[in-house]
């Protein structure tokens, strides 16, 4: 059964967090009960669905999974990020996905330093000067980028110069 995307705008906006979190070993995303209601009008958006070795196992059952496969599949860098992964991604009934990681076999990302060089696909050669929590902020010239370092890695957007 085909969806007809009208939960694509949903998907689309949360996307970059779902990935993150699978990245990240898991998590949870609470969204908004109206948002979903505003485009349609279900007994329940409850869904789950299951990737193995970054595969999915079946497409969701519902529009509302369906849709959110399609935005995740859509992605470039989804699959590669997906490989070797086993990850569980449902929504409850109180809105809540939960994205659960049970394998993850991806090879362990070396940890970001401060002074560290690496090379990214689009700007270059670049310094790492600042690490927070999620983020690294780089250097590449004149220029300042803040991004996700772990994704960074994981799709191949930047490598660490030796």
């Amino acid at each position: 059964m085909e969806s007809n995307g009208q939960y694509y705008p949903l998907w689309e906006s949360n996307r970059a967090r779902i990935i993150k979190a699978i990245v990240s070993g898991g998590g949870i995303l609470s969204l908004s009960e109206s948002d979903f209601i505003l485009r349609g009008n279900r007994d329940s958006y409850t869904f789950r669905i299951e990737y193995k070795d970054g595969q999915p196992v079946r497409r969701g059952g519902s529009a509302v999974a369906r849709d959110l496969q399609d935005k995740l599949e859509q992605y470039k860098f989804f699959f590669e990020v997906m490989k070797g992964r086993d990850v569980i991604i449902r929504m409850t009934s109180s809105f809540e996905v939960i994205i659960s990681v049970s394998r993850d076999d991806n090879p362990e990302i070396e940890a970001a330093v401060v002074g560290m060089k690496i090379s990214h696909k689009s700007y270059g050669l670049g310094t790492i000067e600042y690490i927070d929590e999620e983020y690294v902020v780089v250097r590449f010239g004149a220029e300042v980028r803040k991004m996700d370092y772990k994704l960074s890695l994981i799709t191949g957007i930047i490598e660490i110069e030796k």
